[in-house]
């Protein structure tokens, strides 16, 4: 029997709140800073610290119990209810732990920041923001892993909601906290952070309140074997992934440092380009986790082979999805360039660098398909490592074209279009490698038993 096909409709109806949830995760922080900047611009420098230190490490520490995604699907469609709810239980127990860890560095913000070169002022004035945004970790820990694995069960949507009603209350807190509104004094930085801190205390109550309730399915046999092996397995992707994202900060920094020693004019453009980019990198990020839930459903519905069908299919609809908008970005290079700023200099130069650059949403768009079937594949290791070697690749390229051959900002695009390829490419004969019975991974114990 051919196995089924997703459908187009199917598939975007599942990635949409999937989008929305990401989005919304990733423009709290956005909507602190643009209202702390309007209160204060010194106190902006301040808040741009912390984040920049203590959400960061948050940021990487996140990506750990994210791996519950790759898991939870494959017990809930076999019926095994009792098993999904065992890897969010893993995972927020771990997210505690590194919440508590990144609390830890909260504490001791000031002398990191001293650590590592801060004057004395600026210490002073980050650490207390440093303080608040860590006593939010833990709950924010807690929030992600219950929103993984709702999102695991088919709960897409609640979780969207609750994401979109958390941006709303952080909004108005920041508004009342930071300007002093009904009564209130204007705290300022210190507002935003707590309007955050509270804000996620709140979202992590009501996803886990939603979690440890039995989610809707028929009950059937568990096998006690792959339980324990998801146990082994949740801990190696998660800290494969969790490496990789701390290997990837100061590679993806040193790509800003390069385009800042070529003058604020190539700068401003890199940065700009990427602005307008990341909103559709985004998009094609929220479809590719879609893809990782109907593949890890399908593989522990009837095994990973027949989960090549969806990984095929979802490739295809994310594909078509990227290959739209990077055609836009094409042809209106000039009139998307224009929506971003007023300087007729700088808008020249981000349509000059859109073309090339759009082509990244295409190539990651696949790479991240590829990569999301393979964890939901139970590939532990492998994604993590070609990230890894292609940012390192990204890095060096950019530096080759950049600092040796003259290539200006151009060279940072074409690097990370070069090291999108890369990644795609690899993730590719990993996946058909997954696919085939002599496969050297953790697939090739749990294959037979599905």
């Amino acid at each position: 029997m051919t196995p089924a096909r997703l459908s187009i409709g199917g598939f975007l109806r599942l990635a949409a709140p999937l989008i929305v949830s990401r989005a919304g995760l990733s423009t709290m922080s956005m909507a602190d800073g643009v209202m702390v900047a309007w209160h204060s611009a010194g106190e902006l420098a301040d808040l741009s610290l912390a984040i920049g230190t203590q959400e960061r490490l948050l940021g990487v520490l996140a990506v750990f119990p994210l791996s519950g995604l790759a898991l939870a699907p494959r017990f809930f469609a076999r019926g095994d209810l009792e098993g999904a709810r065992d890897v969010w239980l893993r995972s927020a127990w771990i997210g505690l732990l590194l919440g508590a860890a990144c609390l830890l560095c909260g504490v001791f913000g000031e002398q990191l920041l001293l650590l590592f070169g801060q004057s004395p002022q600026a210490a002073a004035g980050a650490a207390p923001l440093m303080l608040g945004f860590a006593l939010g970790a833990p709950p924010a820990m807690l929030a992600i892993s219950a929103a993984v694995y709702l999102e695991g069960v088919g709960r897409q949507r609640d979780v969207a909601l609750c994401v979109f009603a958390a941006n709303v209350g952080n909004l108005a807190l920041d508004w009342a906290l930071i300007f002093g509104r009904f009564g209130l004094p204007a705290l300022g930085a210190s507002g935003s952070v707590t309007a955050t801190s509270l804000v996620r205390v709140a979202l992590a109550v009501v996803l886990c309140v939603m979690a440890w309730r039995r989610p809707r399915g028929e009950m059937r046999a568990c096998d006690m074997k792959e339980r324990d092996e998801a146990r082994s397995l949740q801990w190696r992707m998660g800290a494969s992934a969790a490496a990789t994202a701390a290997a990837s900060a100061p590679l993806s920094a040193s790509m800003t440092l390069m385009a800042g020693r070529l003058g604020p004019g190539p700068l401003a453009a890199f940065a700009g380009t990427w602005n307008l980019l990341d909103p559709f990198l985004l998009i094609v990020g929220g479809l590719a986790d879609a893809a990782g839930i109907v593949v890890a459903a399908e593989a522990g519905r009837a095994g990973a082979g027949a989960a090549l069908a969806k990984i095929r299919s979802a490739l295809a609809i994310t594909s078509g999805v990227a290959l739209a908008i990077t055609a836009a970005f094409v042809v209106l290079p000039q009139d998307i360039a224009d929506l971003l700023t007023g300087d007729p200099e700088l808008r020249a130069a981000i349509a000059v660098l859109l073309p090339a650059a759009a082509l990244l949403i295409l190539v990651n768009a696949a790479g991240n398909v590829l990569s999301a079937s393979a964890r939901a594949l139970r590939d532990a290791v492998a994604p993590a490592l070609v990230d890894f070697v292609s940012l390192l690749a990204m890095a060096l390229l950019a530096a080759v074209l950049v600092l040796q051959s003259g290539y200006s900002v151009m060279g940072l695009f074409i690097a990370s279009l070069a090291s999108a390829i890369l990644r795609a490419t690899l993730l590719f004969f990993r996946i058909r490698q997954l696919m085939t019975p002599a496969a050297p991974s953790s697939i090739v114990r749990t294959r037979h038993a599905d």
